[in-house]
């Protein structure tokens, strides 16, 4: 009797392990660990955007922009190496392919403004301004496309492991 009642026992809170799944708070790191790497990135990036106003600076902006590249690498690397979570990897998935806009846009958009920008003044004509403000509306777009496809994984996954997203960086 006494083996029957163990073994029911070990069974028991063998299903219930299993079947409990990772839980929210566990959820919550997760999210956060993959935000803390886009924020990161949006840091590096306001940086870079920060040394345009001051454009007489070519030496702030170059590191400035190099700050920017080295942040979305060292993003993508951690996040790749996060390792699939509940089995699942829309999430980090998803933000990797933001990431990899946050790259394009850096790697074309952006080094394209720090250029305009580094031409002597009177290189730097009412079209050289006029290309340089559409290439900034470009990587506006972009970035906000690529933020507009993670937002809905997100939210999939906070519901999913019942948890509230709080307000995300652009939204502050």
């Amino acid at each position: 009797m006494r083996k029957i009642a163990g073994t029911l026992l070990f069974t028991t809170v063998m299903l219930c392990v299993m079947s409990c799944g990772p839980t929210s708070d566990q959820a919550i790191a997760y999210n956060d660990k993959i935000i803390d790497q886009q924020v990161a990135i949006i840091n590096k990036m306001d940086g870079l955007n920060t040394s345009f106003k001051d454009w007489s600076n070519k030496e702030g902006m170059d590191k400035a922009y190099a700050e920017a590249i080295k942040q979305v690498e060292v993003s993508i690397t951690e996040v790749t190496a996060m390792d699939a979570f509940d089995k699942n990897t829309e999430f980090k998935e998803g933000a990797l392919s933001l990431f990899k806009v946050y790259k394009s846009v850096l790697d074309n958009e952006y080094k394209e403004m720090v250029a305009l920008y580094k031409l002597p003044d009177n290189l730097f004509t009412k079209e050289q301004e006029d290309k340089w403000t559409s290439l900034s509306e470009q990587a506006l777009n972009k970035m906000d496309n690529g933020l507009n496809e993670l937002k809905p994984i997100q939210s999939k996954f906070a519901e999913k492991y019942k948890f509230e997203i709080n307000k995300t960086y652009h939204e502050k």
